[in-house]
């Protein structure tokens, strides 16, 4: 998996480095939130002003744009109605950087905290693709691994991911904290809950519990996908070890609870959004039940998703018809699925339906419930309605919020950005003759577009701003050489890409007459629940 991971990497850092220091709006209250967690030890509040004594560069001039054009409340920590996890690492970043070569470099390190972070999420989205992905023995379709690089390779590529992994934000964090509970929660609902998963299961959703609101849908449907793999095996939980996993996974949520019945007392709701959206004055948008309807609003959603800075609208033009070109690719395969599925015919199954042996399974699942006998067949796709959950969760709950006077931000999806990409790879791979080729090869024009933007930043000069009232310029991390340095990981980015291209090439194909061990090469062994071992060695 390194050459994705590494791929990941490198994008992150060319915008990390590409772009200017509190160019985003919303960095200076996050850089402002780390410093207060690093030296105060404490979490702020909304209305704490951002102290006048930071000195980080660039902060004092973007402060002062700020009080130039009146708007006043970007100059508090605003983003204290957050979890502090997230900032905690990056404290960890200032405060080193800063003690090894001053506040500039500790800005960067606190930078590189998101690209760790980046890197995290790219691996669990694999993880979670290959469990997701079903076990082919067709040639022309993709086996679970190609899936999982795949759809690994999609995320890295995804620009708004690589920018937001290059920025003190708590976006990535959050992506990546989501992803790996899903994956845990998926894991337990596919092989079995045991004490080791349930473990895991809780540490891991208390921490995303503590990064970000948009990872809470993925903390609620991973611990039902555990209770599910529980109920659906409860042989593998009846251990003296039991009551020790559930202790140790109820106490991992507790500081989550804490910090989110804080909010209520100090903000009135769960988010804070509304004492937030009173605070900057935002009048209300269009209505949800006019937003549902308009293409244009998904469309601009999509675009923002996949392609776009945090400062303006940049998902336009050739990007934004890059975009949009692989969401018909998708919906392409997507409607051949549904073709295939109520248009074209099927070999019924030996036997019938009228034999002695599916007269007595019948009347198996008759005594003790069809519906539970259904659900414990069939992990895999319970398994995928929770993750459809989760991204439904996402985009009602950014609905709402963008009708409510916020922002439209595609980054607010980003938590389920591996489901995104999972359901990408298959549809695309579903299209007859070409599709598995396609599916590796839509990486290509999202890799152009990431690297088309980090070159914008270069040439638009985005650090400069001239306005009547001030002139703003905001520093780079590499200086002059900015452009040089960029160009640079852009040419290890497209090595990178070769090379993973090369690995979906070689990758090892299904035999077609491999049996029951060819069927289920590198997947649980669905019949035989917690009994299989392969998971942790067939990436």
């Amino acid at each position: 998996m390194w050459p994705v991971l590494a791929l990941a990497a490198v994008l992150s850092v060319a915008h990390a480095l590409a772009t200017p220091a509190f160019w985003p709006v919303d960095e200076t209250s996050h850089v402002a939130y780390a410093d207060h967690l690093a030296y105060e030890l404490a979490v702020p509040r909304i209305d704490d002003p951002i102290p006048v004594t930071l000195d980080y560069p660039g902060l004092d001039d973007r402060i002062g744009w700020e009080r130039v054009q009146l708007r006043y409340g970007r100059q508090d920590i605003w983003t204290a109605n957050h979890p502090p996890l997230a900032y905690a690492g990056q404290a960890v970043g200032l405060r080193v950087g800063t003690a090894i070569a001053g506040p500039g470099f500790g800005m960067f390190l606190a930078r590189l905290t998101s690209t760790a972070w980046l890197v995290v999420g790219v691996w669990a989205s694999m993880q979670l693709a290959f469990l997701l992905a079903p076990a082919r023995r067709d040639r022309r379709r993709m086996t679970p691994v190609e899936v999982a690089y795949a759809a690994g390779t999609l995320v890295a590529v995804t620009p708004t991911l690589s920018h937001l992994g290059g920025l003190v934000f708590n976006d990535v964090p959050a992506f990546a904290l989501s992803t790996l509970v899903l994956y845990h929660g998926v894991r337990a609902a596919v092989g079995g809950l045991t004490p080791r998963r349930l473990q895991l299961l809780g540490v891991v959703a208390g921490l995303a519990a503590l990064t970000r609101v948009t990872a809470l849908p993925a903390v609620g449907i991973a611990v039902l996908l555990g209770a599910y793999g529980w109920w659906r095996d409860p042989v593998a939980m009846r251990v003296p070890a039991r009551t020790r996993s559930l202790v140790l996974a109820g106490l991992a949520f507790v500081p989550a609870a804490v910090f989110w019945l804080r909010n209520i007392v100090v903000y009135g709701d769960l988010t804070g959004s509304a004492y937030l959206l009173a605070k900057f004055e935002r009048d209300l948008n269009t209505p949800v039940e006019e937003l549902v309807p308009d293409r244009f609003f998904w469309l601009k959603l999509w675009d923002r998703m996949l392609a776009d800075l945090t400062t303006g609208h940049w998902a336009v033009g050739t990007r934004a018809h890059i975009t949009e070109a692989v969401l018909l690719l998708v919906l392409a395969g997507v409607a051949w699925w549904a073709a295939q599925r109520l248009f074209l015919r099927r070999t019924p199954p030996p036997g019938g339906r009228g034999t002695a042996e599916s007269t007595i399974v019948l009347d198996t699942r008759a005594r003790s419930g069809r519906l539970a006998a259904a659900l414990r067949a069939h992990p895999a796709r319970v398994a995928w309605a929770g993750c459809a959950v989760v991204n439904a969760a996402l985009l009602v709950s950014m609905v709402q919020f963008h009708a409510a006077g916020g922002s439209l931000h595609g980054r607010y999806m980003i938590g389920g950005m591996a489901i995104t990409a999972t359901v990408m790879v298959l549809a695309i791979d579903g299209l007859p003759w070409v599709g598995r080729h396609l599916a590796v090869a839509v990486a290509l024009p999202l890799f152009i577009v990431n690297a088309s933007l980090v070159q914008a930043l270069n040439i638009h000069q985005s650090g400069t701003w001239s306005r009547i009232d001030i002139d703003l310029v905001l520093p780079l991390f590499a200086g002059e050489a900015t452009e040089t340095v960029t160009l640079l990981l852009a040419a290890v980015g497209v090595a990178l890409l070769a090379t993973i291209t090369v690995q979906h090439r070689r990758s090892p194909r299904p035999r077609v007459d491999g049996g029951a061990e060819s069927r289920r090469a590198g997947r649980y062994d669905v019949s035989v629940p917690n009994r299989s071992s392969r998971e942790s060695a067939a990436l």
